[in-house]
């Protein structure tokens, strides 16, 4: 990892585009007190990115777009002397273009939430969808159980935007 730090003039104060990775930019997303951590994502924490929109007409499922993507700034009051946090209303993420772009037009589908990663944890997981329709389920460990019983796998595939999911048979004998 390459950064690369802009001169600042003496006496005048740093701006974000010298703190920028080498290839990255900074968006702002908008967030409330939920979507934003209750206010306790800080600059330099990182967060997972998911898009919670709906899928026809009754079904809402939520995607996660964007993973271990760091905060480079919040619009909270910068006081040490406060005791609890304040409310951010957005969140300026260091991301690629095109991780910027995923970001807006999620945006404009539907609604972004943040998810705040532990200190030092940068393995991806596999993004996997959940809706609306799986929420009745609360015992993962029994659904693959069943699934393993049933001799059906879920595949997902994925068009453009639109992912389907399909039950496809498992050959057990290999």
């Amino acid at each position: 990892m390459r950064i690369f730090i802009h001169p600042i003039p003496l006496g005048q104060k740093a701006n974000l585009a010298a703190i920028i990775e080498d290839g990255k930019k900074a968006t702002t997303v908008r967030v409330d007190d939920i979507v934003g951590v209750a206010g306790f994502i800080l600059p330099g924490d990182r967060v997972d990115v998911l898009l919670t929109r709906k899928d026809g007409e009754s079904n809402a499922v939520s995607d996660i777009i964007l993973q271990n993507i760091k905060v480079l700034g919040i619009d909270q009051k910068a006081d040490d002397r406060l005791d609890k946090p304040s409310v951010a209303r957005a969140v300026t993420l260091e991301v690629s273009t095109q991780q910027a772009q995923r970001l807006t037009v999620a945006h404009n589908v539907g609604t972004l939430s943040l998810i705040l990663r532990p200190v030092g944890e940068a393995t991806a997981e596999a993004p996997q969808r959940f809706s609306s329709s799986q929420l009745g389920s609360n015992d993962d460990k029994a659904k693959g159980v069943a699934r393993a019983a049933s001799g059906n796998t879920p595949v997902n595939v994925i068009r453009s935007i639109k992912r389907e999911e399909y039950s496809v048979p498992v050959d057990r004998a290999r």
